[in-house]
């Protein structure tokens, strides 16, 4: 029995310091111990050529220059990215496995076009970009102004025609809120044919991001009404001034932000490793000349995980008020 007790007694010793006061038990490791032993594997859940896809692509490149680590980008696109989040929702949570993804998920569930409980399947771990949208107009239409076009859409509901993407997506939520229910929204298989429409005449107006309008807009085909943004931006290109919502007092500044999500069981180490590895690509030159490249850095992108997380909680909240009844969580 003593023999028994003191094998005891040395095990619990050998313990102890394993078990003291900020240390972690088995192989986890401090954030700033953190080695990158294999690839990041991202999914990206739509197609190739794509806003998120070129966005991945140069995140890729600044995450390997700054890291020595490589990035395996998956497309895994259908059913509105909600295929590839499930995808990416079967890899190991070892700290090796992410997703980017955008509000996009998150209205295909407040929408009720899938069941699936995207708001608590996986979290926000850093955003890396945040765009805009624009309401834009043919340059000779008769209204120049986002005042004279939302009087005119008041005086006459229904008249004005306003292209987009998505009836059920971010630029949706901003015609509503800029608008109300005074326009009828005429949705786009392409961008390209809606810009071509509006420049046309064939539509009244249209909402679009700044990297689809940048060639129209420089060409002089296109004039905007109305940036979706909270401060006054700068297009290269086109020289008018650029009225924002912010400035007149209209609360639509919904735009897509594209980020990096994380799956339940991921290592706490490992995400506070990847956001900080992450903020450091973002920072990079070559990221950033990205982003002026593509006008992507008309609005501050970056957010870590404490304040993507809030932005995540509140944008939940503010669609489903929009798009569905109640908009209780």
């Amino acid at each position: 029995m003593k023999k028994k007790i003191l094998i005891c007694c040395l095990c619990l010793l050998q313990c102890l310091p394993l078990l003291s006061c900020g240390q972690k038990v088995g192989n986890e490791q401090p954030a700033e111990d953190w080695i990158w032993e294999y690839d990041v594997d991202i999914t990206c859940p739509w197609g190739e050529g794509g806003g998120a896809d070129t966005t991945l692509q140069a995140f890729r490149q600044a995450f390997t220059e700054t890291t020595g680590t490589d990035v395996v980008i998956e497309h895994k696109s259908g059913s509105g990215g909600i295929a590839g989040m499930q995808y990416a929702q079967t890899k190991p949570s070892d700290g090796y496995f992410y997703l980017l993804g955008t509000q996009s998920l998150l209205l295909m569930q407040i929408s009720g076009e899938t069941d699936y409980d995207v708001y608590h399947s996986i979290h926000p771990l850093c955003r890396l970009v945040y765009d805009c949208n624009l309401f834009v107009t043919a340059a000779d239409a008769p209204a120049q102004t986002y005042e004279e076009v939302h009087s005119y859409a008041l005086e006459h509901p229904g008249r004005l025609r306003c292209g987009l993407m998505s009836l059920m997506g971010l630029d949706s939520a901003c015609a509503s809120a800029a608008f109300g229910d005074t326009l009828e929204l005429v949705p786009y298989q392409d961008g390209q044919t809606m810009l071509e429409d509006v420049a046309d005449g064939t539509i009244d107006l249209a909402i679009c991001g700044p990297g689809e309008a940048t060639e129209m807009l420089a060409g002089g085909r296109m004039h905007i009404l109305l940036s979706c943004t909270e401060e006054p931006v700068k297009i290269k290109g086109y020289d008018e001034p650029i009225p924002c919502a912010g400035e007149l007092g209209v609360d639509c500044f919904y735009g897509p932000g594209r980020g990096i999500f994380y799956i339940d069981g991921t290592p706490e180490e490992a995400i506070a490793a990847f956001e900080r590895d992450a903020r450091a690509a973002v920072e990079s030159e070559s990221f950033q000349r990205f982003l002026r490249e593509q006008n992507l850095d008309l609005r501050p992108g970056w957010l870590g995980r404490e304040e993507y997380q809030a932005e995540w909680d509140e944008e939940y909240a503010e669609l489903s008020a929009i798009f569905s009844k109640g908009g209780e969580q």
